[in-house]
């Protein structure tokens, strides 16, 4: 699977277009505020090579979000091995979006829609959940 379509937005794998708008958003102190902190380029271009990687290795992973006819690159979204969280072979739900996309549901629209198709071809998968920082304000 290539792409994915919601209402509102395209599902797809990375472009190599999307490496300086990903590398802007790792930049920006409020989206990575409760992250690994601000990213240097190398650092998002080495994560994009790392995601693009384990979908050729395993057919699924992180997706690039884009809202056509708006923006080619707003963030992604998708399901990402947390294996080395839970102690179990698991799956957890990754998204990172750039500021001027938040408070649209973006976030959520994705995440149901993967969430929904990427459960179904993971076998054990009893239930899709994503946690989230007590403390962070994610309705800003």
């Amino acid at each position: 699977m290539t792409a994915v379509r919601t209402e509102r937005l395209l599902l797809r794998r990375w472009r190599d277009a999307d490496r300086a708008a990903y590398a802007a958003m790792n930049q920006d102190p409020a989206v990575m505020e409760f992250l690994q902190g601000r990213q240097p380029p190398e650092v998002s271009n080495t994560f994009i090579d790392r995601v693009e990687a384990h979908w050729d290795d395993h057919g699924w992973g992180l997706w690039a979000i884009e809202v056509p006819g708006i923006a080619p690159f707003v963030g992604f979204t998708g399901l990402w091995p947390a294996t080395h969280v839970l102690g179990y072979e698991s799956r957890e739900v990754g998204w990172r979006l750039a500021r001027a996309h938040w408070g649209k549901g973006y976030a959520t629209e994705a995440a149901r829609e993967r969430c929904a198709s990427d459960s179904a071809t993971w076998a054990s998968t009893r239930s899709c959940r994503s946690r989230c920082q007590p403390t962070s304000d994610l309705e800003r």
